[in-house]
């Protein structure tokens, strides 16, 4: 019913997740199966290192901050990996610079991590 009343409706969209696309053998609803695979499908990635570096110089700039390869490299190698939390850390960062008025830098990194 969701997908007939989202046909009837030319502005209407559906968004969902999950693992297995629906060409995957595992998928055992074939009306369901058939439904999603008329639509658009896209392949998510995790990113690696370079793409998350290049995501946070991105945001810094974005912030006015200027972010060293030292203070991003430190960043990366010591915090949690995922995006949501290295991007509210460089935010964190960003708060901290400017009320410390001060450039970030890795010393300022390690103190927003509680590291000695």
């Amino acid at each position: 019913d969701l997908f007939n009343r989202v046909i009837e409706n030319p502005g209407a969209l559906v968004v969902g997740s999950s693992q297995l696309g629906p060409s995957h053998p595992k998928f055992v609803l074939p009306d369901l199966r058939s439904r999603l695979a008329w639509g658009v499908i896209y392949h998510l990635n995790t990113l690696d290192d370079d793409s998350r570096k290049d995501v946070l110089r991105l945001r810094a700039s974005q912030r006015g901050l200027k972010l060293s390869e030292q203070a991003l490299q430190f960043l990366l190698y010591h915090s949690d990996r995922d995006l949501r939390s290295l991007l509210g850390l460089l935010e964190r960062l960003d708060t901290r610079s400017l009320q410390e008025q001060k450039k970030l830098s890795v010393a300022m990194v390690k103190r927003e991590l509680g590291l000695p």
